[in-house]
C-alpha cells in the first residue's frame, strides 16, 4: 500500500502510449519519454535496481533535475505571453545552474537529497503552473477549461509541489528527528500527492484525445 502511487504511474505511461497518435505533434507527446524515465526511476527504486544498500539518493537527485527541466519547458512552451515564458525559461536555467552547484559543493551528489534546491525549485513550479493557468485560462477570450489539457497538468503540478513542500518542511524535519509517529502519514500522504498528479496527467491526454476527435 505504500507504493500504489507506482501503479497509477505505469497507468499514466500506458494512457500516453496508447494515445501515442494523439500525443503525436503536441508537446504533450514528449510525455511519453518522460514517463518511461519517472517509471524506470521509481520501479528501480522500489526494487533495488537504482539503490545502493536501499539509498536511491543518487537517482533521485538526478531524476528531480531532469524532471525540474521537463516541467521548466513544457511550462515555457505552453504559456501564452511572450514575457512570461522567457521569465520561465531564465528562472529555470537558474534554477538547474543552483542544483548543479549545490549537488557538487554543498550536499553532494549522492550522500543525501538535495533539499536546499528542491525546496525552492517546488515553489517556482507551483509559479510557473500558476502563471500559465492564470494567463491561458482567466482571460477575455472563452476557454473550455476543463476539457483543455494544460488546465489539468497544471492543476496537478501545483498540487504536487504544494503537497510535497508541506511535506519536506513539515513532516520530514520531525520524522528525522526520531519522531517515526508521522513515517505512515508521510508515506499517506506522498502516495496521495502522487495519485493526484498522475490522475491529472492522464486526464490531459484523454482531454487531449477527445479534443482531435471532435475536430
Amino acid at each position: 500500500m505504500n507504493h500504489i502511487f507506482l501503479w497509477f504511474e505505469l497507468f499514466c505511461l500506458v494512457v500516453a502510449v496508447v494515445n501515442y497518435r494523439t500525443l503525436k505533434g503536441s508537446n504533450l507527446f514528449w510525455f511519453i519519454p518522460f514517463l518511461v524515465l519517472t517509471n524506470v526511476q521509481e520501479w528501480g527504486s522500489r526494487y533495488g535496481f537504482l539503490s545502493q544498500n536501499g539509498n536511491n539518493i543518487l537517482s533521485q537527485n538526478i531524476f528531480t533535475t531532469i524532471e525540474f527541466m521537463f516541467y521548466t519547458w513544457l511550462f515555457s512552451k505552453e504559456v501564452h505571453h511572450l514575457f512570461l515564458s522567457k521569465m520561465i525559461r531564465i528562472s529555470g536555467s537558474i534554477l538547474i545552474l543552483a542544483i548543479l552547484i549545490n549537488l557538487l559543493f554543498f550536499q553532494g551528489i549522492a550522500p543525501e537529497f538535495h533539499s536546499y534546491t528542491y525546496l525552492p525549485g517546488s515553489i517556482l513550479m507551483i509559479l510557473f503552473a500558476a502563471a500559465l493557468f492564470f494567463n491561458n485560462f482567466l482571460g477575455e477570450e472563452y476557454v473550455d477549461i476543463p476539457r483543455t489539457p494544460m488546465f489539468w497538468i497544471s492543476i496537478g503540478v501545483m498540487f504536487f509541489y504544494a503537497g510535497m513542500f508541506s511535506l519536506y518542511t513539515m513532516l520530514l524535519p520531525a520524522i528525522k528527528s526520531g519522531d517515526y509517529s508521522f513515517v505512515n502519514l508521510y508515506l499517506i500522504l506522498t502516495n496521495v500527492f502522487n495519485i493526484i498528479l498522475y490522475s491529472c496527467f492522464i486526464i490531459s491526454f484523454l482531454c487531449l484525445r477527445g479534443r482531435k476527435l471532435a475536430t
